[in-house]
């Protein structure tokens, strides 16, 4: 099964990111939907039973206690071939890469790329117009989407169909 842990965003933050992300509903770029909204603390890919208790057992030992966290900004990444657009963290930011970090070395995971804390609200697969998507991402550069408390992270499985992403909650730690 394909895995990833995560921390779960409150529904009424995710409804202003949503009522943001509509604007970036540009041809060959696709909204992730509400439901799929969320911080990515690790992705896993695809796993079995046991490993998916070895990382049950990581998550239990991180607690580093409740922690405020602010989403801020709407970003993309490698701005030579934009792929993701994503909201980014403020407030929070080392805490979420302290248990990303943490994680990681209790289960031994080689970091392919430097973690940056976010959530992703659209996947690029074409860029027709760069200009006016750049220019549109610039006006949400220093927007306040709101704060809210991190007390736990998920452990979540991921099935892929033609609609997205399906998530199912496989196990909740409290921080």
């Amino acid at each position: 099964m394909r895995v990833f842990a995560a921390v779960e965003i409150p529904d009424e933050i995710k409804k202003r990111i949503l009522e943001a992300s509509k604007y970036f509903a540009f041809r060959d770029v696709t909204l992730v939907k509400e439901n799929a909204l969320h911080l990515t603390l690790q992705f896993f890919g695809e796993i079995d039973d046991m490993q998916v208790d070895e990382i049950k057992e990581a998550m239990r030992a991180i607690k580093p206690g409740a922690f405020k966290v602010t989403m801020h900004s709407i970003g993309f990444f490698r701005p030579e071939r934009i792929r993701v657009v994503y909201v980014g963290v403020s407030e929070g930011m080392e805490k979420i890469t302290g248990i990303h970090n943490e994680l990681i070395h209790k289960l031994n995971v080689r970091e392919e790329e430097r973690f940056i804390p976010h959530a992703t609200i659209a996947r690029v697969r074409g860029m027709r117009d760069r200009r006016a998507f750049t220019e549109l991402v610039s006006e949400y550069e220093d927007h306040d989407f709101g704060s809210f408390t991190v007390d736990s992270i998920t452990l979540k499985s991921s099935t892929l169909s033609a609609s997205g992403p399906a998530y199912e909650d496989l196990y909740k730690s409290e921080l």
